[in-house]
């Protein structure tokens, strides 16, 4: 990925999104070494509680989610998200950007 590429949105879009260092700026960070390893970890309780419950586990399913299995609306997710930014000093991330970002 090209720092300050548009990778997600609607078609057409990237005509309006130039590369420039404005955008750069609020797409283009680091992450903390361990989120990877907490992702997968989430992943894993994920599986050992969906078989505790005799549920099947699908690599698609949610990894946000209640103890029931049910899915958080998005926006708790997002305020939770926009929270710990903002404790780490980190302004102008979306999560959409995060998924864009891992995705790419």
């Amino acid at each position: 990925m090209v720092l300050g590429q548009y990778t997600g949105g609607a078609v057409g879009r990237c005509a309006r999104c130039l590369p420039n260092d404005h955008y750069r700026r609020f797409t283009s960070f680091a992450l903390w070494p361990g989120v990877s390893n907490f992702k997968a970890g989430l992943k894993i309780k994920q599986q050992q509680d969906s078989e505790s419950l005799g549920i099947l586990w699908a690599e698609s399913d949610l990894v946000f989610r209640h103890t029931d299995f049910g899915s958080f609306h998005q926006d708790t997710v997002s305020h939770a998200s926009f929270a710990v930014d903002r404790n780490a000093g980190i302004s102008g991330v979306r999560s959409d950007d995060l998924r864009d970002t891992h995705r790419s």
